[in-house]
């Protein structure tokens, strides 16, 4: 049980938390392998998590949601944008969405 000595009235509060130990190896879901190269775009200024990607095709873009894999914030939208400049030679634009779990992506 904690107090917090600053407030009028002193109540006590509890805090539980729970943990674990993982192995190192395990503790990369955020943003991939270090050794792995993610493009993770630019933030749009003036804004919390819109994003713009460049030029996918010479890295992998990662597009993820803001607090990435925990809860998503609340009253927060965010858009991300895909640009390609120019079509490499003897390629044509395709964007491929994939999605874990089976949960729903909208792609407007």
């Amino acid at each position: 049980v904690f107090h917090a000595p600053d407030l009028q009235e002193e109540k006590p509060f509890e805090f539980r938390i729970r943990y674990k130990f993982i192995s190192q190896s395990d503790a990369v879901v955020r943003y991939g392998l270090p050794d792995t190269l993610l493009e993770l775009g630019r933030v749009t200024p003036g804004t919390y998590c819109t994003r713009q990607f460049d030029e996918c095709h010479r890295n992998k873009c990662r597009l993820q949601s803001p607090n990435y894999p925990g809860m998503y914030p609340r009253n927060v939208t965010c858009y991300w944008t895909i640009r390609q400049k120019e079509v490499p030679t003897m390629k044509h634009a395709m964007i491929a969405v994939s999605q874990e779990n089976q949960h729903k992506a909208l792609v407007k």
